[in-house]
């Protein structure tokens, strides 16, 4: 190699190692400003998305979300409930009920928005959550609007779930962890289906593990995670069945629902974790 093209080399070398020493470090986000739990609680409105979103079979689905304040302070729904940050956003005034229209810019259908409340009016709230197809008007159900104390933290079961070959269900399953700060590892969920039977313990007839793995922040408070199944039945027989949830090595707070849409009648039914 010419000793001209040698010398060229080396100085380029030498150069890139210089702007790379050169460059700070890449900056990690910020701490984000405190927030008072003993003030601020969060609601998780399990399904959010825009409106309309289509759906399979020709449906159309949208959602109406509908909130009382029985308190005598207005309920705030703040953008940012740090210590120091002045608070705006959504409210609902005191002994009023709004119907809200969340942005659901980031969302899409089926995904879960978290929202800060104030405590000293939450408490004195009442939600309505109402999913439907727009171009069906038997499919529509309602869901719980949940607080952080209503996730579960231990097995869950759903029981008595119908499995039919005009069925068409799907198991949605939420978590959300409330600690302040480097959010990092993975949280895996065993999913199990069984079927009861006449005599002796339940069968089991599937089993799977939904692992939701969150990276490592420096800002957030509270964090969300979903993931939807769709094929969890498909290979099931038709019948009845209990579907168990199972936090696998930790005690991070989740919840699920089972959707049933019936391809023939386009009826909408839910079915929630039993206590």
């Amino acid at each position: 190699m010419p000793r001209k093209r040698i010398f060229r080399m080396i100085r380029i070398l030498m150069l890139a190692t210089l702007v790379v020493i050169a460059l700070p470090a890449y900056p990690k986000h910020p701490p984000g400003a405190p927030i008072d739990l003993a003030v601020w609680d969060w609601v998780l409105v399990p399904i959010y998305g825009p409106a309309p979103t289509p759906g399979a079979h020709g449906s159309s689905w949208s959602q109406r979300l509908t909130v009382y304040n029985g308190a005598d302070i207005d309920l705030v729904f703040p953008a940012n409930p740090c210590v120091s940050c002045p608070q705006t956003g959504l409210y609902v005034p005191a002994r009023s009920t709004r119907e809200l229209t969340l942005d659901a810019g980031g969302y899409w259908a089926g995904a879960g928005v978290l929202r800060w409340v104030n405590r000293n009016a939450v408490d004195q709230a009442a939600f309505s959550l109402t999913v439907f197809d727009m171009n069906a008007r038997e499919a529509s159900v309602s869901l719980p609007v949940l607080r952080s104390g209503d996730l579960h933290r231990e097995t869950a079961q759903i029981l008595n779930v119908a499995v039919a070959a005009d069925l068409r269900s799907i198991l949605r399953l939420y978590m959300a962890t409330e600690q302040p700060g480097h959010f990092q590892g993975s949280y895996g969920f065993a999913v199990r289906v069984f079927r009861p039977v006449p005599s002796g313990a339940d069968v089991l007839l599937a089993e799977r593990t939904v692992t939701f793995t969150l990276l490592d922040f420096e800002d957030p408070t509270v964090f969300v995670r979903y993931a939807a199944i769709t094929d969890l039945l498909t290979t099931v027989e038709p019948g009845h069945v209990r579907i168990e949830i199972e936090p696998l090595g930790h005690d991070v707070g989740f919840w699920a629902f089972i959707a049933s849409v019936d391809n023939v009648t386009r009826d909408l039914s839910v079915q929630v974790p039993h206590k």
